[in-house]
């Protein structure tokens, strides 16, 4: 839905560019963390920790779960008409909601690919050295999915001007 500025900073007619723009670097940011993490073989302690968060698919899930909860909060403060001194929070929402995405999308993408290098060859008991293509693709179709899904919210009916 159309994201209604409230408040006066960040400036109104700001407000879309920086929504876009911080969302597309908080969610390169949550996937390079991710990657980075996932790929490290450095023995230190902290990121040996979040590695193996990040190779458990139960903490994938935790973490999917706050996602969706910020997008719907997201949706929330789009919908209800509620006063604001400033647009800090929605771009709150759309930072902290992208760098989970980010972070989430590459969790699940190594976890599929480590389950589908691990079974295949004709009777599904070989390991393959070559990452997968169908979850590869399957990530990315959940990706377009979701993107086609989340811009065809409908519109608030409040009588907040839209786009």
């Amino acid at each position: 839905p159309h994201v209604p500025p409230r408040g006066v900073f960040p400036a109104r007619e700001l407000l879309p560019t920086l929504l876009m723009g911080t969302n597309n670097v908080c969610d390169f940011a949550g996937r390079f963390i991710s990657l980075r993490i996932l790929r490290t073989t450095e023995p230190v302690m902290l990121v040996a920790v979040a590695k193996r968060l990040l190779q458990w698919l139960p903490f994938a899930a935790v973490c999917l779960v706050i996602r969706v909860t910020l997008v719907a909060a997201g949706v929330k403060y789009c919908v209800d008409d509620i006063t604001f001194v400033s647009n800090g929070p929605v771009v709150f929402l759309y930072a902290t909601g992208a760098f989970m995405g980010g972070l989430t999308t590459i969790a699940l993408t190594q976890q599929a690919q480590s389950v589908c290098m691990l079974k295949s060859g004709p009777n599904m008991d070989e390991a393959s050295s070559l990452p997968c293509p169908l979850a590869t693709q399957t990530m990315f179709l959940a990706g377009i999915l979701g993107a086609i899904a989340g811009t065809m919210l409908p519109f608030p009916s409040t009588g907040i001007a839209q786009i």
